[in-house]
C-alpha cells in the first residue's frame, strides 16, 4: 500500500519532479542488480519460501523507516534498500506458481497467482488512501511495514513444488526461445514506468485528492482482480500470443488516454482498461516463460523477466527525469503509448505460440 504514496511523500522533501523520478531509478537499479544472483541461488538450493520470507521482512522494516527521513537523498537510499529486499520476493512467487502446475493449466495458475498480487494491492490502495486522509502519509508507511512483516511469517509455510535437482542451468538456450517476450515487455514498461514514477502527482494535477489517488489506483486493481481469472483461462484456451498482444496494444491505448484526460474522473474507465491490459501482459508473459523453462531454471527465468522489468524502470524513470521538464508530463504519455505499440508490432511478427506444440 505504501508504494503508491512515496512520490507524494517525496514532495514534502523536494519540489523537483526529476529528483522524484530518480527515486524509482534508485529502487530498480538495486532491484535489477540483485535479481540474477537471487534467481540462480534459489534454483540451486530450492528454498524459494525462505527467500520470500527474508525479502518481505526486510521490505517491511525499510517501509517503516520512511517517515524518519528528512532529505530526498536519504529517501533514495531507503528505496534502494527496498529494491534489494523486493528482489527476494517478486520472482520467487512466480516461480513457485509456475512449478506447481502443468503446461495446459499454467495460464490459470499464473492467473490465480497474479490475482493474489492484485488483490493485495487493491486492499492496500483502499486502506492506504483512507489512512492517509485520517492519519497522514506517515501512518501509511508504518501500516504497510507491519503488513509486510506479517507476510514474511506467512511465507515460511509455503510448500507444494518439487525442489529441482542441482545442476548447471542452460539459460542461453531458453533465453533465445523467449527473447520476444522480454523485448515486448521491456518496450511497454520503459514507457509505463516513466508514467508510474510520477502518476500520483499527475492525478493530483487533474484534481485528485490523496483519497482519490488511492481510489483511482483501486479502480485499476479492482479491474485486475475481477479479470485476472478470466484472462488466465483465456491464456490457456486462446494461446499466449493473442493475450500478450492484448496487453501491449491495450497499454498503448491506456497511455494515450492518460494524455487526453481532462480531469481525474476520466481516469476511472482508463484504469479499467489498464487492469485488462496488465492482466493480459503479465499472465501471458509468465505462462510463456514457464512453458519454455526447464524444471531447474524457473527461478532464474522468472528472475530474468523481473530483471527486464527493473531495467525498464531504470531506463523509463531516467527518460522521464530527462524529458518531462521539456515536453511536460501530459505529452510524455504519448511517448509511452508509442513505445508500447512498437512492442506490440514487434511481438506480432516475432512471437511463436507455445501451446501450438501441444494442442
Amino acid at each position: 500500500m505504501a508504494i503508491v504514496f512515496i512520490p507524494l511523500y517525496a514532495l514534502k522533501l523536494t519540489d523537483s519532479l526529476s529528483l522524484i523520478s530518480l527515486l524509482t531509478t534508485a529502487y530498480y537499479l538495486a532491484f535489477t542488480t540483485s535479481l540474477p544472483l537471487y534467481g540462480r541461488l534459489s534454483d540451486r538450493i530450492g528454498t524459494y519460501f525462505a527467500f520470500t520470507a527474508i525479502g518481505a521482512a526486510a521490505t517491511g522494516i525499510t517501509c517503516m523507516l520512511i517517515p524518519t527521513v528528512g532529505r530526498i537523498e536519504q529517501l533514495m537510499m531507503l528505496r534502494a534498500a527496498q529494491g534489494v529486499s523486493w528482489a527476494l520476493v517478486a520472482p520467487m512467487g512466480a516461480a513457485m506458481a509456475s512449478m506447481s502446475t502443468t503446461k495446459a493449466l499454467r495460464g490459470r495458475a499464473m492467473g490465480v497467482f497474479n490475482l493474489s498480487v492484485s488483490s493485495g494491492y487493491l486492499a492496500g490502495s483502499i486502506v492506504g488512501g483512507a489512512v492517509s486522509e485520517l492519519y497522514g502519509l506517515e501512518a501509511v508507511f508504518l501500516l504497510g511495514g507491519v503488513s509486510a512483516i506479517l507476510a514474511a511469517f506467512m511465507a515460511l509455510g509455503l510448500r507444494g513444488w518439487k525442489t529441482p535437482e542441482p545442476r548447471r542451468i542452460k539459460g542461453k538456450v531458453e533465453l533465445r526461445k523467449v527473447k520476444v517476450v522480454y523485448v515486448g515487455f521491456a518496450l511497454r514498461n520503459i514507457g509505463a514506468t516513466g508514467i508510474w514514477a510520477l502518476l500520483p502527482i499527475y492525478l493530483a494535477s487533474l484534481g485528485a485528492s490523496d483519497l482519490w489517488v488511492g481510489l483511482l489506483y483501486m479502480v485499476n486493481l479492482a479491474s485486475q482482480t475481477a479479470l485476472m481469472g478470466c484472462v488466465g483461462n483465456l491464456t490457456d484456451k486462446a494461446g499466449r500470443k493473442p493475450v500478450f498482444l492484448i496487453g501491449l496494444f491495450g497499454s498503448s491505448l491506456v497511455f494515450m488516454f492518460y494524455g487526453l484526460a481532462q480531469n481525474h474522473l476520466w481516469i476511472i474507465p482508463i484504469h479499467i482498461l489498464l487492469g485488462l491490459s496488465w492482466c493480459s501482459l503479465i499472465t501471458a508473459s509468465t505462462s510463456y516463460i514457464g512453458d519454455e523453462s526447464p524444471e531447474d531454471a524457473h527461478g532464474a527465468m522468472m528472475s530474468l523477466l523481473f530483471t527486464v522489468t527493473g531495467l525498464s524502470w531504470i531506463i523509463g524513470s531516467s527518460l522521464a527525469a530527462a524529458t518531462v521538464s521539456f515536453v511536460g508530463l501530459r505529452n510524455y504519455m504519448f511517448i509511452a503509448a508509442g513505445l508500447s505499440a512498437i512492442g506490440g508490432l514487434y511481438s506480432a511478427f516475432k512471437m511463436q505460440e507455445t501451446l501450438a506444440k501441444n494442442p
